[in-house]
């Protein structure tokens, strides 16, 4: 088993006056991550957790779709940058809200 050779976190981000959290992952740079510049990635939606972007699309390890094993990808964003995977609006992947009404998402309240 390979484990990562610079800083992996995930935690919570709490929303202020709400029951709502983000979740989030951030790479630290295989480079220099004190000097590295930091990349903020939304998958988009809402409704697609960015964890989508870590997994398949510009993570360090990924996997195709249709497989279930993770390959090293030699072309992550984190080669030469910090990059924080931030899931939101909360309710989206592993970020919580403590009732269904604050998770509920219409085109106003999402913009």
């Amino acid at each position: 088993m390979e484990t990562f050779p610079y800083g992996v976190y995930s935690g919570y981000l709490p929303i202020q006056g709400t029951g709502k959290d983000y979740h989030y992952l951030f790479l630290e740079s295989q480079r220099d991550p004190s000097n590295d510049p930091l990349i903020i990635w939304f998958n988009g939606g809402p409704g697609c957790s960015s964890l989508l972007g870590f997994a398949q699309e510009l993570g360090p390890w990924a996997m195709d779709d249709g497989t279930d094993f993770f390959f090293k990808n030699d072309y992550s964003w984190n080669n030469f940058s910090n990059v924080l995977f931030l899931e939101s609006p909360a309710g989206v992947g592993y970020s919580p809200c403590s009732t269904t009404e604050e998770c509920t998402f219409n085109d106003d309240n999402s913009a």
